[in-house]
């Protein structure tokens, strides 16, 4: 198929790179020029813009940063729906509101252009190894033409229902993560204080009532102070501020993702944004 990538980030770059190993005729557009390079050396074509994408490709993915860059990029002057057609698919990969995934479909259907929302969850490493989970809105036999390019970018595939409930999906993920992962920060740092040995607390952990993804994930990382992003505090903060918004919407009270959402904007304010959400741990230790 000739598919479109735009949005090339730590997360988009590899689910690109695994569509053009497919065999697949991939372009490829960022606003970073050495992002795009890696691919284009890999065979991908390189996209001027936005709108190339549309008018070029039958299928384009974005992987985006912001609910901003996604509606510039879906519904701005030179976006993708403007330029696209009737009988392409755009699958959107980004972290956004259901509430903008919703509009995006309605501006798309009026042309005869179908949009899922297809957000995914497992991170970086998730993304080189193709294992991620993707979650789709949409409507269900777009979900289905476009489902084996899916499969090339996670393990587990999951059709969620109408526009929007892919994205809503997703923020309830984030909703846990972000709790449970401030949760072992915390609880590490209490330990690390206490003075117990702690390869032997995590391995009581591990098989403890409080076992879970985050503490596997960042325990070990947290003791070793590895800071390497692989959800960075900027992202997480960012999704916890969209849960907030979710949650406004449906008229639904949080305080708990309200406050693990301020434990990374302290993160974020204290220069610790482009790291790991494991250097959150530094704010504890500090105190």
């Amino acid at each position: 198929m000739r598919i479109g990538f735009i949005g090339l980030g730590s997360m988009g770059a590899p689910m690109a790179m695994h569509l053009l190993r497919a065999g697949h005729e991939l372009s490829v557009h960022d606003l970073r020029s050495s992002a795009m390079a890696p691919l284009v050396a890999a065979g991908a074509g390189p996209l001027d813009g936005v709108a190339e994408a549309a008018r070029r490709c039958e299928v384009v993915f974005t992987s985006l940063p912001t609910p901003a860059s996604v509606e510039s990029v879906y519904l701005g002057p030179d976006g993708l729906v403007g330029a696209s057609t009737s009988g392409q698919i755009l699958v959107d990969l980004s972290t956004i509101l259901p509430r903008l995934a919703k509009e995006v479909h309605q501006q798309a259907a009026k042309k005869g252009v179908e949009v899922l929302d297809c957000p995914v969850s497992g991170g970086t490493k998730a993304a080189r190894e193709g294992t991620l989970a993707l979650m789709a809105g949409g409507r269900e036999d777009a979900f289905h033409r476009v489902e084996g390019l899916l499969r090339l970018l996670g393990q587990h595939i999951f059709y969620v229902g109408p526009s929007g409930m892919g994205s809503l999906a997703k923020l309830i993920n984030q909703l846990f993560m972000g709790i449970n992962n401030a949760g072992v920060l915390e609880g590490i740092a209490l330990a690390e204080r206490s003075g117990i040995e702690m390869d032997k607390l995590l391995a009581i952990l591990s098989v403890g009532s409080g076992a879970s993804v985050a503490l596997q994930n960042r325990a070990h990382r947290i003791v070793n102070r590895d800071t390497q992003a692989g959800a960075s505090v900027d992202i997480v903060e960012k999704d916890m501020a969209l849960v907030l918004e979710l949650a406004a919407d449906l008229g639904s009270e949080v305080p708990m993702a309200a406050r693990a959402r301020a434990i990374y904007q302290e993160g974020k304010e204290k220069g610790l944004g482009p790291l790991d959400i494991t250097a959150i741990s530094d704010c504890y230790r500090k105190a």
